[in-house]
């Protein structure tokens, strides 16, 4: 499996840098019949039964997406999901062979060496993202990153977590990070480029795009720094969280928080992501002894993120907060995983409280505990569920929760656990007449 997995990391680092010589466009029409509307084309979608032309191919931003089934991603992931329709058997190595000889052809090949300028540009770009990640981590523990070390031993994040996590601060010194990247010698420019700093449009002059934030390094699936989350250290800095801006290394809906560390502690014994709402969640669990959690990165659960699950496991657990937000981001969420055919369950942390501040209050061998006392399948999640977070008392929430136990009933498949069907009837009968009684009607 490790070699299965290292040939498709080398074959996703070759259609990335691919990427400069390639035109989605070029590749999708080759298969589909598309309609321009700007920079925007349009298409049938091939993944699914469409019911119009739901497939949006964007040009600027060079990548596809389908609105109705949920399909996304680059040139790449277009042509090797299109070949595995008709050829379950065609690989990644198949289609970068493909993009050689079809798009880039001999004669552009070179372009992908390492003696092209794109590629040691690029390069930088990866360098500086190192570069600040260590140069943060290194501040954090100087005498000027003494109250943001408080704030991070308030939320319990222990020593072994910051070094294991490179977590460090973007103190409030204007320049700071700029000054630092200049003196190392690297390319202004290019780090603009890499949305690691910022130039003001009327003086010209370069600034730092996080300061006064505990940072956060994203790693790609090969465990290279690519973008930051940045958690303000004091109330008045806004927004509360700033993630990185999407650059040639980063789109947000393509990475997964601690995804690269998680990857490595699946096996036959632990087959299971949990994935949380953020980053201090994801460092909690990992502290109480969760080893296998992601988080994505300010965005909803996105397809091109589950497709990357599906490289390593089948079998997903939801844990966001138990506020309304956090349980109509669940739902969503199964879905999502859902349609890629994972196993989903639900975990529903008590409301008011997320994982990092249930460890807080309880500790981390009590989070374990109730991460395996508290886990649900996604039917149990509709009956158990819907009933608290739409309102039976009303006729138009009452429909919604009927059809949303129904649907799973029906519709769901049956996953590793899930009950028989005799229990869920059960369950969705006890829901029912639970409903009844709020509504004073007799029931037998």
């Amino acid at each position: 499996m490790t070699n299965l997995s290292g040939t498709k990391e080398m074959c996703r680092d070759f259609a990335t840098k691919a990427k400069v010589k390639i035109d989605i466009v070029t590749v999708v029409q080759d298969y589909l019949i598309l309609r321009q509307c700007g920079h925007i084309y349009n298409s049938l979608c091939p993944f699914h039964v469409p019911t119009s032309p739901s497939l949006q191919v964007d040009q600027r931003n060079q990548r596809f997406r389908c609105v109705e089934c949920g399909a996304a991603g680059d040139y790449y992931d277009f042509l090797l999901n299109i070949q595995q329709l008709n050829n379950p058997d065609y690989s990644c190595v198949d289609a970068i062979k493909e993009i050689q000889t079809v798009y880039i052809g001999h004669n552009y090949s070179h372009l992908l060496r390492k003696t092209s300028d794109r590629y040691h540009e690029v390069e930088e770009i990866y360098s500086a993202h190192q570069f600040l990640a260590d140069l943060y981590h290194n501040f954090l523990f100087s005498e000027d990153g003494r109250q943001a070390r408080k704030y991070l031993a308030n939320r319990s994040i222990n020593l072994e977590a910051i070094k294991e996590f490179n977590i460090g601060f973007a103190p409030d010194i204007p320049g700071f990070a700029t000054q630092q990247l200049k003196a190392a010698g690297y390319n202004m420019e290019l780090m603009v480029e890499g949305g690691l700093v910022g130039r003001n449009d009327h003086t010209g002059n370069y600034y730092d795009y996080f300061r006064s934030r505990i940072m956060f390094p994203i790693h790609n699936i090969n465990q290279r720094v690519v973008a930051f989350g940045g958690r303000a250290l004091s109330d008045r800095v806004k927004p509360k969280y700033l993630n990185s801006k999407e650059t040639p290394i980063f789109i947000k809906g393509e990475h997964l928080y601690n995804l690269s560390r998680a990857a490595g502690q699946i096996n036959e014994d632990n087959q299971t992501f949990y994935i949380f709402e953020g980053y201090l969640d994801v460092i909690a669990a990992w502290q109480g002894g969760c080893l296998t959690g992601v988080a994505p990165l300010g965005t909803s659960l996105t397809g091109f993120q589950s497709r990357l699950l599906t490289e390593y496991s089948n079998q997903i657990s939801i844990c966001y907060d138990g506020d309304q937000p956090g349980q109509k981001a669940t739902l969503k969420a199964i879905r999502t995983l859902q349609s890629y055919g994972f196993g989903v369950s639900v975990t529903v942390m008590p409301d008011g409280l997320d994982p990092d501040e249930f460890i807080k209050k309880f500790g981390a061998e009590a989070f374990q505990m109730y991460l395996q006392k508290n886990e649900l399948s996604v039917t149990e999640y509709y009956c158990f569920h819907n009933r608290i977070y739409f309102r039976p008392d009303e006729p138009s929430t009452f429909k919604i929760m009927l059809d949303q136990i129904m649907k799973a009933l029906t519709s769901t498949p049956k996953g590793p656990g899930e009950p028989d069907e005799s229990i869920l009837e059960d369950q969705f009968n006890t829901s029912l007449k639970q409903c009844m009684r709020n509504y004073y009607i007799p029931i037998n």
